[in-house]
């Protein structure tokens, strides 16, 4: 039977790692913020790192329905129904696993097009009379914080892949092989 996850369980772990408000700037919409997490949420997902973790795993988008006793607009949450291929602790500690590492990956989504920006990249000429800091320096910040994001979250399923595996959990590898 597969877990499930709703969207914002994970939203919320994400807006923990990040001080975010440009997602929240007056000039964004709802509809755009809430594609923007969905498309990183998905994005974090399909790195062949995380998605190796699952044996399945099925994305449920939001949408918005109608209330047929009301006539209401409801929001519906997104769900990621998945199976691990290596369980655990199927009732908590699997669930926190995934949304930590999904959330690591839509922060290193959010921050990947900040360093790739046209504002990084172009040479600033500036006069002697303005200050600014050396834009190879913050790119630098950058990049090292995106590589520390990439660490963290590969931190994350390497250590739970250390301490849980078909080895160390019993299974020899003829075993593995028939599928005992």
């Amino acid at each position: 039977m597969p877990s499930q996850i709703y969207f914002k369980e994970v939203y919320s772990s994400f807006f923990l790692k990040i001080e975010g408000y440009d997602i929240f700037d007056k000039n964004i919409s709802d509809e755009y913020r809430e594609a923007l997490l969905c498309s990183w949420l998905h994005s974090s997902i399909g790195k062949p790192y995380v998605n190796r973790l699952f044996s399945a795993v099925t994305l449920s988008d939001p949408y918005q329905d109608e209330d047929p006793e009301t006539g209401e607009i409801i929001d519906m949450d997104g769900i990621i129904e998945y199976e691990l291929k290596n369980k655990i602790n199927e009732d908590f500690g699997d669930k926190q696993f995934i949304i930590e590492v999904l959330a690591y990956g839509m922060a290193l989504c959010w921050l990947e097009p900040k360093v790739y920006s046209l504002t990084n990249i172009a040479q600033f000429f500036g006069t002697s009379d303005e200050k600014f800091y050396a834009q190879q320096t913050h790119l630098s910040e950058l990049r090292n914080l995106r590589d520390d994001l990439i660490s963290h979250q590969r931190s994350l399923i390497r250590d739970r892949g250390y301490s849980n595996n078909s080895y160390i959990n019993g299974k020899s590898a003829s075993s593995r092989l028939r599928g005992d």
